[in-house]
């Protein structure tokens, strides 16, 4: 009798052991499907996201091409300090 109830006791606790295996595994697999669930929403936020900033980025790359695709007037540049120093030295000799 006394036999019987330690199987018993053993058995019970099997199975109290792999019950709690199973819930064990069924609420990390719910908790996997509700991660799954909110990355999805994250990753569909942030693929729209990093469309918007690559469209951006090559937006402002193609405005910079077109702005330096012309050379730069420099000679005005140039002639207007050349113009500022013979002044200065206009100024500097009086």
């Amino acid at each position: 009798m006394n036999f019987t109830v330690k199987k018993t006791k053993v058995e019970i606790g099997i199975f109290a052991e792999s019950f709690g295996f199973f819930a064990r595994k069924i609420f990390l697999f719910q908790s996997r499907k509700e991660n799954s669930k909110l990355q999805k929403k994250v990753s569909c936020k942030e693929r729209k996201e990093n469309f918007t900033q690559s469209r951006k980025e090559s937006f402002m790359q193609r405005a910079q091409r077109k702005f330096h695709a012309k050379p730069q007037r420099k000679y005005h540049v140039k002639s207007a300090k050349k113009i500022s120093r013979k002044e200065s030295k206009e100024v500097n000799s009086k």
